[in-house]
Formats: C-alpha cells, structure tokens, sequence
C-alpha cells in the first residue's frame, strides 16, 4: 500500500500537470489506495467492510478538512 501511495503522489501530480487541471474527476487514483487503507484496518466481516467503504465515501465527498479553512 506504501508503494501504491507513493506511486500515486508521482502518478497523480504529473497528470495534474499534465492536464492542467488541479483535482481533475478522472484521477481516482486517492479513492483507490484510500479504499485500501480503510478496509484493510477493517474487521472482517461483510457488515464492518460496508461500513467503512460507506464512511470513507462519506468523507470523501464531504471533504471536511477542506471545509475548515
């Protein structure tokens, strides 16, 4: 997951670069690894896995720490 992280900081910044267009819908590339993090500190078990893709989507789409400045 680090080496997925990191290829994605590369990935990502040198597509936003690239396009020109900071934040471009297309670049899911954070959804994917962050999904990954989420799950894999999951408990098992289909309930504890809907949750935390449900909450991390959540977040996601509010983006509260971007809201705070």
């Amino acid at each position: 997951m680090a080496a997925l992280f990191l290829l994605g900081v590369w990935a990502c910044a040198r597509t936003e670069r690239d396009l020109g267009v900071h934040d471009h819908p297309g670049i899911v590339w954070d959804e994917i690894v962050g999904t990954l993090v989420t799950l894999f500190l999951a408990p098992a078990g289909w309930a504890w896995l809907l949750i935390g893709f449900g909450l991390f989507r959540l977040f996601d789409i509010w983006k509260p720490y971007r809201s705070a400045g």
